[in-house]
């Protein structure tokens, strides 16, 4: 599913950025630029969104429609110096596929690394026996 909804960032007084998405409960992320804030923000939303999409039914928060971003208010707290709205995109498919993939490939590489080592030891045992078997002691 694809979905878009406004995030509020904070320019926080110690530096950074935090980020909140009023339409999505429990969603609250940070970074340490604009840059990086975005990105982690769309990764929040994204996972809280697949939570919400493989739980309906069994979990309180559900899937809301997004406030018009003109009717979310951005207001400077006491730990920040500026407030403003952003909207963030999810597409929970293909951050789900993405995610899928990552594991397999992770998983890949360490049976492959295990393999690797499994057939090194066995090499060195044969090498190990056909040592002994031509030695004459």
């Amino acid at each position: 599913m694809k979905y878009v909804y406004p995030a509020i960032f904070y320019k926080e007084k110690s530096g950074g950025y935090s980020v909140i998405f009023p339409d999505v409960e429990g969603v609250v992320t940070q970074g340490e630029t604009l840059y990086e804030a975005m990105e982690m923000a769309e990764d929040a939303l994204s996972l809280m969104l697949i939570e919400y999409e493989e739980y309906k039914g069994k979990m309180k928060n559900r899937i809301v429609e997004p406030t018009p971003i003109e009717n979310v208010k951005a207001d400077i707290n006491e730990s920040s110096t500026s407030a403003f709205v952003v909207l963030i995109k999810s597409d929970t498919d293909s951050y789900r596929q993405k995610y899928d993939n990552s594991k397999h490939e992770l998983w890949h590489s360490e049976n492959t690394n295990k393999s690797f080592s499994m057939l090194k030891n066995i090499s060195s045992e044969k090498n190990l026996h056909n040592e002994k078997r031509d030695c004459r002691c």
